[in-house]
């Protein structure tokens, strides 16, 4: 049996590479999984992973962070999107910023913890 230490000292461990923390997310890992089992080169898939990360597209979350926000404020997107004229890309970006400190129970540091349901309680 080939020992554990050689076997580690002779891999690549894309975590390290790409310095992903595998225990606070561990979405761009299984991103980097996918794109390197797929038929196309390390570089490609290599290069693939740094234009996600360049747009900051490494967490499935966004639509998760948005609908926390949205039910923290009590507010309906559509509403917001119709009768206030609000671009939806304008909406879901200020959602996403505010349903980070939502998922986190940062309210003292949310800027609208007034409107929150979650912060008045």
């Amino acid at each position: 049996m080939i020992p554990k230490e050689i076997i580690e000292e002779n891999s690549v461990s894309y975590a390290k590479k790409f310095n992903i923390a595998l225990d606070k997310d561990p979405f761009p890992w299984f991103l980097l999984s996918v794109l390197f089992g797929a038929r196309i080169s390390e570089k490609i898939a290599c290069n693939t992973f740094a234009i996600f990360k360049s747009k900051r597209l490494l967490s499935p979350y966004p639509s998760f962070i948005v609908r926390e926000a949205a039910k923290n404020l009590n507010i309906d997107l559509y509403t917001y999107y119709i009768q206030e004229n609000i671009n939806y890309n304008t909406l879901e970006s200020f959602l996403v910023k505010i349903g980070k400190n939502c998922i986190k129970n940062n309210c003292e540091n949310c800027i609208v913890k007034i409107y929150c349901v979650k912060f008045k309680s």
